[in-house]
């Protein structure tokens, strides 16, 4: 085509297409075979991509119940029309008349076919009927691909913004030959998220062409000259020896932790000198929010600043003098910074929404507007800067947060607490952030003029000095005054039978409290947590299961201690942020004792993450406990007289830390409070505690997982079943569990192994079975259970006269749920079961009758004895009622005993006629087999009373594991269960029998440092603080605050970056075999290496020799998938225990299986936790 009849048809089928009803259209990540057998009526395929990547058009309505069938297979595009599908039919004709109308010549270069698949012929390029087809017809890229890399090596290159088509062509790629491989698909110009500019992007291209050999012509430069380039990458790294520095006599550094008396310290204030000097402002960035704010910027402008003005708005807009934007949304504060770039962003900023505005008060919805005006503004504008990369810059941006009147110099000048969280900014960005210089400036509240402010903004940065009060001309910096506490003082703390509110009575600190009061004044205590405990009749059991080391557990033992102390307990699950929960609180609290003398106020959460990408709903989280929960407190409490209010805050909020920007503004804003002393009729005292040992947040968000008790983000619901019980769903995923002993469960009491009731691996297999059902929507109604990649790692035993929750955890993923089977009991948690689940809408098999051609054995010998005889069995199991062997194939069929029988409606897998169906076979191996995996499990119904299992080997390398494939059949030949490669493998019975009562802990915490504050030394610091009279605020750490200080500051994100020293030699190493050659080879032993924490891996080396045990080989598997993108069966390990064994099984697999719906590149290889060699 011409350059004008190309614009006139590009014009012309747009128009077209843009006349046709809506339509959308979805990505599938299945093959177009696969897609075509589910497709309903009116869909069809539109591209092709490449193997296992497709797009289905269509209706909007067909479209969306076709993505619900494909339940995490499917992603919707976002396009007008329903492209390349038949709602495209009514507008061909018109356009095949729109093509006959220009001239079409044949191809002057050769190009393939996105019709074909193939290359465009002469007859094609010039009939107007294919371009028709070429509008209707499905894009068949990936064929294209394929017909290119069959015809030789490319290096390929993608005309046109971003990587989409050399992304799907690089799925092909990788699978090429090593040649081809070695050439990446390259993009020319950058995508709508790229940072790199259009001549960036397109001489990198050119630059890897010239590289790999492609001849690059330049347009002539007369500027342009040859460099010689150095043969090594440019590492930016410093390698010059410094001098030694001149000897000087150093201050001794005291170690270790004080003694208790010296672990306290309070808040001053010292004058600063002047600072001489100014700098100009110049062109600065400054927010504001009313008249002071207009003060402000006059007296900028008359000392010769330029100030471009923002203000707040109902949304992001430009004015004449500035900007307006929403002080609450990240989005506007991003545009605010695009929108400056183009004159570039100024280095100064003068953060000042807060000089203006009434004080909050106890308001909780005033302080929360505030945080908007605030916190969140600053933040938001921070994590602006951070991402246009301004905060990484050579050139420092200072940013200065102005407030007016969050520090108590005076006396009665702190009337702005709920901007103390600023602080958190203050003390943690410079961190995190070192392109960025932060000052915090709290001005006189009663001073309009802003003459000081200005005068303090022309000085420069002193980062010893970056937090400061101006009060009359004077500027006044914070410092920490160490003191000495000797004791308790007279008449103590607390009242004999006091009545105390402790909230976040549950934690660690909350509950050492409550002890500590019950042992020493017999006091009456009100405890308050979000979720409460079990009711009173269910303590035992939660002991028996949890021990006494959870959360809840902690407090139960400490509850019964202080009550046989002569204390009365009262737990009230309540929200501390609601008033109307704590005015129940203080109904019941007034009801059971009368009154409140007084409160501490322990309840909080654990904040984390670096500012830049703090999300605003995590950080409200961190932020409600301590704010709307002390408002809350004070709402409700504040008329009471008590004795004290004490507020738990955090040595965070003094010093900083890395990563806690929103928790050191929440601990910050206690400390404001107190010292205020707003809405109490009661002395108040924020406590800033150092780390705990054994007890505290640090140690109670450093647990497993499972032993983390449901928070106020789960559901918990019943389960019908007689395993599972209860179903926890959370935001990370669901547990359902439930009590099991072998005094109430026959699973346990008639299976056992050496005498010890152990759960069935079968029963493993049920349990999941009923949480994917209870806890997974099906996607229709036809659609039935699949288990995948199931592995054993260690039985499930449960000792006569002990208890155990049994546990299935559900993870979800893109095509289902992962799924992990745990043991939680005596506080110890155990992992027995990996594996993957879902929901499969592949149909059954056609019914039939099966028989085996070979002897039959009734003699008893097949289940109970031979292969599984260091099992014992109950009458449950008695169950086998025919068994034909033949030739790689053996037939059985079960018939449920009456116990069994009267079982069936409860369970759809009974495990012990399942387990009969599955381990009866004798065909193949000697010795002892316990289960070790599954590959794939699907469940079309429950086991009835009669039915067939059909047995088929599968052929194994080795007697160390034995394989089959197994069919269960009811009695007109229907498929129950399909179960393919079942693997057993031998095992040691008295290696066995031996571990089923060890005791060792499988998940222990470890304990906290040395110098950390131990519970008994903390109740006593408590106390002593409460009687010293040291003021509204105390710092109670076991270091002076300078130490802690200058701790934290070695910190930060340059200290972070720095690459660590070498690690240690690895323990082990291989045998001396040859070492791998072959990339596969290679990429193998590599994830050995991770894993064992071997040296060297050779390619004969053996997996079990190196250190290799079962809990590593499933680590080790899923390593492998992602390290070659081949699923290899967990058998295969023990079968070819090699580095070579396994390359040449993926080959195979490989060769067998050239497309699947795994991704085809394969991914980065994650880090394998290493365990300890047994």
């Amino acid at each position: 085509l011409s350059l004008p009849d190309a614009l006139r048809v590009v014009a012309g089928r747009g128009r077209l297409m843009q006349s046709l009803p809506a339509g959308s259209m979805l990505a599938v990540s299945l093959d177009e075979s696969a897609i075509a057998e589910r497709l309903p009526e009116g869909l069809a395929v539109a591209t092709v991509n490449g193997p296992g990547t497709c797009v289905v058009a269509g209706e909007t309505d067909a479209v969306a119940a076709f993505a619900e069938l494909l339940k995490g297979k499917s992603k919707l595009l976002r396009t007008s029309h329903a492209f390349h599908s038949p709602m495209m039919e009514p507008i061909l004709d018109e356009f095949t008349a729109l093509m006959a109308s220009v001239t079409l010549r044949p191809p002057a270069v050769p190009f393939l076919s996105n019709v074909t698949g193939t290359w465009i012929t002469d007859e094609q390029a010039t009939d107007p009927a294919y371009w028709a087809s070429h509008l209707r017809r499905p894009v068949r890229f990936g064929d294209c691909v394929a017909t290119l890399l069959a015809e030789g090596t490319w290096q390929l290159v993608e005309c046109g913004p971003g990587k989409q088509l050399a992304n799907l062509a690089r799925m092909q790629v990788a699978k090429a030959s090593a040649a081809q491989r070695r050439l990446t698909p390259l993009g020319s110009l950058p995508g709508p998220g790229d940072s790199t500019g259009d001549l960036a992007t397109i001489l990198g291209a050119a630059a890897v062409l010239w590289c790999s050999g492609t001849s690059v012509r330049l347009g002539v430069d007369p500027q342009a000259r040859r460099v010689p380039l150095p043969t090594y990458p440019f590492e930016r790294r410093r390698y010059w020896v410094d001098p030694d520095p001149e000897q000087q006599v150093a201050t001794p550094v005291e170690t270790g932790p004080r003694p208790l008396p010296e672990w306290f310290a309070v808040p001053v204030w010292r004058q600063a000198a002047p600072q001489p000097g100014t700098e100009p402002l110049g062109r600065c960035l400054v927010l504001v929010a009313g008249p002071r704010g207009d003060a402000l910027l006059a007296g900028l402008r008359a000392a010769g600043a330029d100030p471009v003005e923002v203000r707040p708005g109902d949304a992001f807009a430009a004015t004449p003098t500035g900007y307006r934007l929403r002080p609450g949304a990240r989005e506007d504060h991003d545009a605010l910074v695009t929108a400056l770039t183009a004159d570039g962003v100024p280095t100064r900023i003068v953060h000042a929404f807060t000089l203006d505005g009434e004080p909050a008060g106890t308001e909780l919805t005033a302080t929360w507007a505030a945080q908007e005006l605030g916190f969140f503004s600053a933040l938001h504008l921070v994590q602006a800067l951070a991402g246009a990369g301004l905060t990484a810059a050579e050139e420092t941006v200072t940013l200065d947060l102005v407030t007016a009147g969050v520090g108590d110099v005076r006396g009665d000048d702190l009337v702005r607490p709920e901007h103390a969280t600023l602080a958190g900014l203050a003390r943690v960005l410079p961190a995190e952030l070192p392109g960025l210089a932060v000052r915090l400036l709290d001005v006189d509240p009663t001073d309009d003029g802003g003459r000081a402010l200005v005068a303090e903004l022309r000085r420069p940065h002193d980062a010893t000095r970056s937090e400061l009060a101006l009060r009359g001309g004077r500027r006044w910096v914070a410092e920490y005054e160490q003191v000495t506490l000797d004791a308790e003082g007279e008449p103590g703390a607390l009242r004999d039978g006091g009545r105390y509110v402790i909230t976040g009575g549950l934690g660690g600190i909350g509950i050492t409290l409550a002890e500590d009061f019950a042992r020493r004044a017999r006091a009456r205590l009100v405890l308050l947590a979000r979720s409460g405990l079990p009711p009173r009749e269910q303590w035992d059991d939660h002991l028996a299961v949890h021990g006494s080391d959870d959360r809840s557990g902690r407090a139960i033992a400490a509850i019964r201690r202080m009550e046989a102390a002569g204390a009365q307990v009262l737990v009230l699950a309540a929200d501390v942020t609601d008033p109307d929960d704590l005015r129940r609180v203080r109904a019941a609290a007034a009801e059971a004792y009368g009154g409140i003398d007084g409160i501490v106020h322990a309840a909080g959460l654990p904040g984390g993450g670096m500012a830049e990408v703090k999300e605003r709903a995590e950080a409200e989280r961190v932020l409600a406990p301590k704010i709307a929960g002390t408002l809350a407190l004070a709402q409700v409490f504040g008329d009471l007289p008590l004795d004290f209010v004490v507020l738990c805050s955090s040595i965070t909020s003094v010093i900083g830390g890395f990563g806690q920007v929103d928790y050191c503004a929440a601990n910050a804003f206690l400390d404001a409070h107190a010292r205020s002393g707003q809405g109490w009729r009661a002395p108040v005292l924020s406590q800033n505690w150092g780390g705990w040992a054994e007890v505290g947040m640090a140690v109670e968000t450093d647990v497993p997982a499972g032993f983390r008790a449901a928070g106020g983000e789960t559901v918990t619901s019943s389960v019908d079943h007689p395993v599972l019980t209860t179903r926890v769903t959370g935001p990370d995923g669901t547990v359902l569990h439930g009590l099991v002993s072998a005094a109430t469960h026959w699973l346990l009491d008639e299976h056992r192994i050496g005498g010890v009731p152990v759960v069935p691996g079968t029963a493993h297999l049920e349990s999941v079975r009923a949480a994917v059902v209870a806890a997974v929507p099906a996607p229709a109604a036809d659609a039935v259970v699949e288990l995948r990649d199931v592995v054993f790692l260690e039985p499930f035993a449960v000792p006569d006269g002990t208890l155990a929750q049994y546990r299935v955890e559900l993870t979800p993923t893109e095509d289902g749920v992962d799924f992990t089977v745990r043991s939680l009991a005596n506080g110890q948690l155990r992992t027995h079961v990996h594996g993957s689940a879902g929901w499969t809408a592949e149909p059954a098999p056609p019914a039939r009758e099966v028989t085996v051609d070979g002897r039959r054995v009734d003699d008893d010998a097949s289940f109970g004895r031979g292969r599984t005889s260091m099992l014992t069995f109950g009458p449950r199991w008695t169950s086998l009622r025919e068994h034909h062997l033949g030739a790689g194939e053996e037939l059985a069929r079960v018939e449920a005993p009456a116990e069994a029988a009267a079982d069936l409606p409860a369970w759809g897998l009974h495990p012990a006629l399942l387990d009969v169906a599955t381990a009866f076979g004798r065909g193949q191996g000697s010795g002892t087999y316990l289960p070790l995996s599954y590959g794939r499990i699907v469940v079309r119904g429950p086991l009835p009373a009669r039915f067939t299992s059909h047995l088929r080997h599968r052929a194994a390398a080795t007697d160390e594991v034995v394989a089959a494939d197994l069919t269960l059949r009811d009695e007109t030949g229907h498929e129950l269960v399909a179960i393919s490669d079942f693997v057993l493998r031998r095992v040691d019975r008295g290696a066995v029998t031996g571990g089923l009562t060890a005791t060792t802990p499988a998940e222990a915490t470890p304990a906290g440092p040395a110098e950390d504050i131990r519970p008994v030394d903390g109740a006593e610091a408590f106390r002593r603080t409460l009687t010293a009279g040291l003021g509204a605020q105390v710092v109670i750490a076991t270091r002076p605050v300078a130490d802690i200080r200058a701790r934290a500051g070695r910190v930060t994100t340059e200290s972070l970056e720095v690459e660590p020293e070498a690690a240690a030699a690895p323990v082990a190493s291989g045998a001396g075999s040859a070492a791998p050659s072959s990339e596969l080879e290679i990429a193998i032993a590599q994830v050995w290496r991770d894993a064992l924490g071997v040296a060297e891996v050779g390619v004969d080396d053996d997996f079990f020799s190196l250190g290799g045990n079962s809990l590593v080989a499933v680590q080790l598997i899923a390593a492998m998938r992602k390290a070659t993108g081949v699923r290899l069966p967990m058998r295969s390990l023990f079968e070819t225990p090699t580095v070579g064994g396994l390359a040449a099984r993926i080959e195979e697999l490989r060769a067998a299986a050239p497309a699947t719906d795994e991704p085809p590149t394969p991914a980065a290889i994650p880090a394998i936790p290493r365990l300890p060699r047994a």
